[in-house]
C-alpha cells in the first residue's frame, strides 16, 4: 500500500501553503484521492481541515483573490467555484442523524471520525497537504487494499451506514457501475434490508444517482443490482415490473427487463448521452398496460406491424401521459423540449433517432 502520493496539483501545493500559515492541518479526501489513485480524471476537490472549514475556506478565497465563496454554515462546510472545477472546505467532524432526515448534525471531531463518517472505504482516504508531510496517505479503513481487490465496503458497520444516509445505497450501486467494482455480501444484504430508508430522500437526490448510474460505462450493472436489492420497486417501480414479463419467442429470448437493460448497454456503446440511455426505459414503461394485461406490447416497433400482427394498441393520450409521468419521475426532458425524432412516423409511440 502506498504510503506517500506524489500531489502534483498547483492548487493543493497553494492550499497547503494557506494552512501552514494558519496554522493547522489539511488533507485532501474522498473522490480526488480515490479517482487519482485508480489513475481517472480528477478534478473537484474535497479538503478537510482540523479546525474551523468556513474560516479556513474564507483564507483560502482571500489568497486567490476569489469572491465567490458559498458558505453552508448549518453543516460547517464552504465551497468555492473555479473555472472547472471546484474546491470543498470542511472541519473534520462527526456525525449523527435522526430516523426521519438524512440531514446530519454535526459536532467537532478528529481525522479518523470524519474519515469513518464517510459512505466506502475507497472513499476514506486523506492525503496530507502540509508541507513537512505532503502527499502523505491516511489509510485507517484499508481503502487501498478494497481498490487491489476491487470491492465496495463500509468503514463502519454498513446497516448503521446506510441507516443514516440511505441514498449511500445507491451511490453503492453507482460506483459499482462506474468502476467496475464488486460489492461484499454484508454491505449487498444491509442495503436490501435497508432499502425501504430510501422514502426519506427527495426524489431529485435519487433521479440524480439513477442518471449516474445511466452515464456509467456499462449501465445494466447498477440496473440490475437496483432490481436484485428491490431498491428499484422503490425508486422506479414501473421498471421493475418488467421482470418476467415474456416477449414474442419467435423474436427474443430475454424478458422485457433484461431485454431492456440489454439495449441500454448498447446504446452506451454509441453515445454518452444519458437521455438516449434513458429512452428504453423511458418508452417500455409506457407500455404497462400490455404488462398489466401480461402481454408485451412492443413500442419500438411501427404500429402498422404491430396492427398486423394483432397486438393491442395504446391511445395516443394514454402513452403520451405515461411518458410524461416517467419524466417527472427521472427528470428526463419530455419528447416535445428533447425534439427526439422517432422511427416510421410513430410521433410517440416509436423509439428516439440516435440523431
Amino acid at each position: 500500500m502506498k504510503e506517500r502520493i506524489e500531489l502534483q496539483e498547483t492548487l493543493l501545493q497553494q492550499i497547503g501553503q494557506v494552512a501552514d500559515r494558519q496554522p493547522l492541518r489539511a488533507y485532501v479526501v474522498g473522490g480526488y484521492v480515490r479517482d487519482l489513485l485508480l489513475g481517472r480524471r480528477v478534478k473537484d476537490i474535497d479538503v478537510v481541515v482540523l479546525g474551523n472549514g468556513i474560516d479556513f475556506g474564507w483564507e483560502v478565497a482571500r489568497s486567490w483573490n476569489k469572491r465567490n465563496l458559498v458558505v453552508f454554515e448549518k453543516f460547517g462546510t464552504a465551497m468555492l467555484q473555479l473555472e472547472d472545477s471546484k474546491v470543498e472546505f470542511v472541519g473534520a467532524r462527526k456525525e449523527s442523524y435522526s430516523k426521519y432526515s438524512r440531514k446530519p448534525k454535526v459536532a467537532v471531531g478528529t481525522l479518523e471520525d470524519d474519515l469513518s463518517r464517510r459512505d466506502f472505504t475507497v472513499n476514506a482516504i486523506a492525503v496530507s497537504l502540509n508541507a513537512d508531510d505532503f502527499g502523505r496517505v491516511v489509510d485507517p479503513f484499508s481503502g487501498q487494499k478494497a481498490m487491489e481487490e476491487r470491492i465496495l465496503r463500509t468503514p463502519l458497520d454498513p446497516k448503521q451506514t446506510f441507516d443514516d444516509d440511505p441514498l449511500r445505497i445507491m451511490r453503492a450501486f453507482r460506483f459499482a457501475s462506474q468502476l467496475g467494482f464488486t460489492i461484499e455480501p454484508s454491505v449487498l444484504a444491509a442495503a436490501k434490508e435497508m432499502a425501504p430508508r430510501l422514502k426519506i430522500v427527495s426524489q431529485e437526490r435519487i433521479s440524480d444517482e439513477f442518471l449516474k448510474i445511466l452515464a456509467s460505462p456499462k449501465p445494466s450493472v447498477g440496473l440490475l443490482l437496483l432490481v436484485d436489492s428491490g431498491v428499484m420497486e422503490i425508486v422506479f417501480p414501473e421498471v421493475s415490473q418488467l421482470g418476467g414479463v415474456e416477449q414474442r419467442q419467435d423474436q427474443h429470448h430475454k424478458d422485457v427487463l433484461l431485454h431492456t437493460f440489454k439495449v441500454v448497454d448498447n446504446i452506451s456503446d454509441t453515445t454518452d448521452n444519458v437521455w438516449l440511455r434513458l429512452a428504453p426505459a423511458r418508452y417500455r414503461e409506457t407500455a404497462h398496460e400490455g404488462v398489466r394485461r401480461g402481454r408485451w406490447v412492443d413500442l419500438s416497433r411501427s404500429r402498422r406491424d404491430r396492427r398486423e400482427d394483432g397486438e393491442a394498441d395504446l391511445p395516443k393520450d394514454e402513452i403520451s401521459f405515461r411518458i410524461s409521468r416517467v419524466c417527472r419521475k427521472t427528470g428526463a426532458p419530455p419528447p416535445e423540449a428533447d425534439g427526439a425524432r422517432r422511427r416510421g412516423g410513430d410521433r410517440l409511440g416509436g423509439a428516439p433517432s440516435p440523431v
